[in-house]
């Protein structure tokens, strides 16, 4: 009883965090919950499962601001689904071979660096993007990646974003809300694999959920009030260091 209250408000903190930034749903919530106390597996397979209910709201509003590009979605749909699904199915094996906590430190510092080049090194900002000058091949092949990615650690969001920023040139809004949409297609695909193998928390994901939801929507009002420099270090910080932890965490 302890452990879900403490989970409730580390998913109220994850929800506030991801509505004042779109950053963290996995990013940060896989590790808070292997650190909480969750194995490795179940952690991966219950935030899959709450993702998608965390992406869908967003994921919808993207597309009616029309900040979805569908043909790249569709394209990069193509390998990160079921790619998604075979990796969620087959983590035990993974885990065996090498333990996901090691596969998600290692993510979580690959996170870091990209999140570090984003914020404070990244000059060049894309206004317009042209979905006729990249090849569905390479599209596809940063979806099959990823899709390792969505389906043994459920961390995807920011390293999605980032790779379409820099890889595909395309604006920074429209990267973020044609993530979402892809995210929401293969946290879905992975979450039956999850829920098949069993790595599903019922009573976490019924008290993490909502608070993350509720936390998301106290987060959004609050983008313009919290300075997001400090934050974005805070965030970068707390990475980093929940990446150590959950490298040297045995689960």
């Amino acid at each position: 009883m302890e452990t879900l209250i403490y989970i409730a408000i580390f998913g109220l903190a994850l929800g506030l965090v991801v509505g004042m930034t779109s950053i963290g749903k996995g990013l940060i919530g896989t590790p808070g919950l292997i650190l909480l106390g969750l194995s490795g597996t179940t952690a991966v397979g219950t935030i899959g499962v709450a993702g998608v209910f965390m992406t869908i709201s967003s994921a919808i509003k993207h597309y009616k601001n029309k900040n979805v590009n569908m043909k790249t979605v569709w394209a990069f749909s193509v390998t990160a689904v079921p790619f998604s699904f075979l990796f969620a199915v087959f983590k035990d094996k993974i885990n065996v071979i090498i333990p996901l906590t090691r596969i998600i430190a290692v993510v979580i510092i690959m996170a870091v660096i990209t999140l570090i080049y984003k914020f404070f090194i990244a000059k060049k900002h894309y206004d317009t993007y042209d979905d006729s000058k990249h090849s569905f091949l390479l599209i596809a092949l940063i979806g099959a990646v990823m899709g390792f990615f969505i389906g043994a650690t459920s961390i995807s969001g920011s390293l999605i974003v980032i790779a379409f920023m820099l890889m595909l040139k395309m604006p920074e809004k429209l990267a973020i809300g044609t993530t979402n949409f892809v995210s929401m297609f293969s946290l879905a695909a992975a979450s039956v694999g999850h829920v098949t193998g069993g790595h599903v928390d019922i009573k976490v994901l019924a008290v993490f959920t909502p608070a993350v939801i509720i936390g998301s929507y106290t987060g959004a009002h609050l983008t313009d009030i919290i300075p997001k420099k400090p934050l974005q270090i805070i965030i970068i910080c707390l990475l980093f260091i929940a990446g150590i932890c959950v490298f040297f965490n045995g689960k």
